[in-house]
């Protein structure tokens, strides 16, 4: 009679492991991914390196100076890759068959979508930093 309470109990806390896991997972994207605000970088590395408060105002003026830099790279390669991306489909496409383009369309959507930060799980999308978004969202395996 109670041969189903072990194989429950170990349902029940699988389940639990899951979501803890799925909580951290976002957790660590969404509160601890990359950071384009100086203060926030510096607060976590004072926090990381316990930065003593000469180093402070040292390492804030570091990345107020090194950080635009930083995004200007960002961008740059963003807009390559877009423009490469958009080459190769405007050649591939004469390539495929009607159902092979619609799958294909149906490829770049899910890519978009992930851009736009639907991707969380993989702290992909743009959210903060502005991640690419992983292989699977562009090959749509």
């Amino acid at each position: 009679m109670k041969t189903w309470i072990q194989p429950a109990a170990i349902f029940l806390l699988g389940f639990l492991v899951g979501i803890a896991a799925v909580g951290l997972t976002v957790r660590q994207c969404f509160l601890h991914g990359p950071s384009n605000d100086p203060q926030v970088v510096l607060q976590r590395l004072s926090s990381k390196l316990n930065l003593t408060a000469d180093q402070k105002p040292k390492v804030e003026a570091l990345l107020k100076q090194e950080m635009p830099k930083g995004e200007a790279l960002r961008l740059e390669t963003r807009d390559k890759f877009k423009a490469l991306k958009n080459s190769f489909d405007a050649r591939l496409r004469p390539l495929l068959s009607p159902d092979q383009q619609i799958k294909l369309d149906r490829m770049n959507a899910r890519w978009q979508k992930g851009r736009n930060g639907a991707h969380f799980f993989g702290c992909s999308g743009p959210g903060p930093g502005g991640a690419s978004p992983p292989a699977s969202a562009v090959t749509g395996k």
